[in-house]
């Protein structure tokens, strides 16, 4: 027994070194994960309700140039939850929200987009949305109907997707293991921007073992957001429906004035009663006349 448990000791000794020398870079694990996800199928229409419970500071959405969405913080200590019917259709990567007042406004903000084409705009733009392209009410894909599922290798968005995402971009540091927001097991990757950190703001992930799917993504605010707003996200993602999507997440912001950071405030969203409609009219999405 004694020689026997030696023989499987020394065997370990030279298993281990093996095993580790094959296992895959943190800057690897990274990549598999990015080109799993974004290779994702994803929903061409959308049915939900988003739903925003603010601490620290009010939380609104009012009307900007009509009929655009406009999120906005205000003083106080917080408020109830609010909730929007929300319409998404992929094509034009477009949200409607029909608000408590009854009003049918387009929402540029990420935060009422819960695809990987969110994930990613959340990075591009910020929750503000200042910078989102102008509204084009028409398909991407002219003269035909819109198809079930948007292909995901889009030029467009895959472009945009490595531009903040892409690996070359950061500093891939292995986090060892963590659990995903649902429990499964995963793996923390933690990153750093190797420049212009605004534009590369990822600063951590955890990848889903099974699936190689990111499955949690957190991200800073850079000092060029609105309203002198700084600080972080995190998204957390799950199979909906049999798509891959973001469940819920969490916003922290850092009101400054003068440089000086004066309040803080916390954004916690979430997306449930998701359906996936064939279709939706487009006349829903059309601001056109108004």
């Amino acid at each position: 027994m004694k020689i026997a448990c030696g023989a499987l000791a020394l065997a370990g000794v030279f298993v281990t070194p093996a095993f580790a020398q094959n296992a895959p870079s943190a800057t690897a694990y990274y990549e598999a994960a990015l080109n799993t996800t974004k290779s994702l199928p994803q929903p061409a229409y959308i049915a939900f309700t988003t739903t925003v419970v603010a601490e620290g500071l009010t939380f609104h959405v009012t009307p900007y140039h009509t009929h655009e969405a406009w999120l906005g913080l205000g003083l106080g200590d917080g408020s109830a939850p609010h909730s929007w019917q929300s319409d998404h259709r992929a094509s034009t990567d477009t949200t409607v929200i029909l608000t408590g007042d009854g009003e049918r406004l387009r929402a540029l903000s990420p935060l009422y987009d819960p695809t990987w084409d969110g994930a990613n705009d959340w990075m591009r733009y910020g929750v503000f949305s200042a910078a989102q392209p102008p509204y084009d009410p028409q398909p991407h894909t002219q003269g035909s109907p819109v198809p079930q599922v948007m292909p995901s290798d889009s030029t467009i968005k895959t472009i945009a997707v490595v531009s903040v995402m892409g690996a070359k971009f950061y500093r891939i540091d292995d986090g060892g293991r963590a659990a995903c927001p649902n429990g499964a097991p995963g793996h923390a990757l933690r990153l750093s921007a190797i420049r212009d950190p605004d534009l590369h703001p990822l600063t951590g992930v955890i990848v889903d073992v099974a699936s190689s799917r990111f499955c949690s993504m957190q991200f800073r605010i850079g000092n060029g957001s609105a309203l002198g707003l700084t600080g972080s996200s995190e998204l957390h993602f799950n199979d909906v429906g049999g798509y891959w999507m973001t469940t819920d997440g969490t916003t922290t912001f850092l009101v400054r004035v003068l440089g000086i950071g004066v309040k803080k405030a916390v954004l916690h969203f979430s997306y449930h009663d998701v359906t996936f409609p064939p279709a939706l009219p487009d006349s829903l999405f059309d601001f056109s006349s108004q």
